[in-house]
């Protein structure tokens, strides 16, 4: 994430809502974003310029302050268009994610979706089968077909072919083990920080997968 999208986002949260030094700004852009810029001042006195500013500047006493600005337009489309972000969101992912992401708990928001998705697959395979399995096992044993064809927990497309069917069926099995290999296991076993864009993307993909959850035969 660039300094001025941070930026935007603080002041989206209402951080700007009272003046705030350059100390203060940098220490949230550190703790927050993991942001150190070298010019700090000249980024935030940008965010004051022209018809996209949302920031005033303020001086007392030789200190400079920054606080925000009346919404304008473009920001307002901006919330809007995450509003209707949310509105494609599967159910889990509102109630796990939306509080996290709107946090700027970007990582956490995919994490513990992505977490979600595992525990529904793992407690579906175990009604089923009787084992308990975790992870990319678990979702190769769930979604995959087996030697004599059978799928444990089929993913009813409505698809009109056998071929179609199976195609379909392992091209999910592998969206399902890469988002766990691929995105979940990651952000488990590391600090990683992501921003609002990428966090987007899993949450979309997150949601499919929750979608095609709900299309399995019963």
């Amino acid at each position: 994430m660039k300094v001025r999208e941070a930026l935007m986002e603080l002041w989206e949260k209402n951080f700007f809502e009272k003046e705030r030094t350059l100390i203060e700004i940098k220490a949230v852009l550190h703790k927050k974003y993991g942001l150190n810029p070298q010019n700090p001042t000249d980024i935030i006195n940008k965010c004051t310029i022209g018809k996209k500013a949302f920031l005033n500047k303020n001086k007392k006493q030789n200190k400079n302050f920054w606080i925000q600005k009346k919404r304008i337009s473009y920001i307002s489309d901006k919330l809007k268009k995450e509003e209707f972000f949310w509105k494609d969101m599967h159910p889990v992912i509102l109630k796990i994610a939306k509080d996290r992401y709107e946090s700027g708990h970007y990582a956490d928001s995919v994490e513990y979706s992505l977490k979600e998705i595992n525990n529904i697959v793992k407690e579906l395979y175990k009604s089923k089968t009787d084992v308990e399995l975790d992870g990319v096992d678990l979702m190769r044993n769930a979604f995959g077909i087996k030697k004599d064809k059978s799928i444990t927990l089929e993913i009813d497309d409505g698809s009109p072919n056998d071929t179609e069917k199976k195609n379909i069926q392992e091209g999910y099995m592998n969206l399902f083990a890469g988002s766990i290999v691929g995105i979940r296991n990651p952000k488990a076993h590391r600090n990683i920080v992501i921003d609002a864009i990428t966090a987007r993307h899993h949450l979309y993909l997150a949601s499919l997968l929750l979608y095609n959850i709900d299309k399995i035969k019963k």
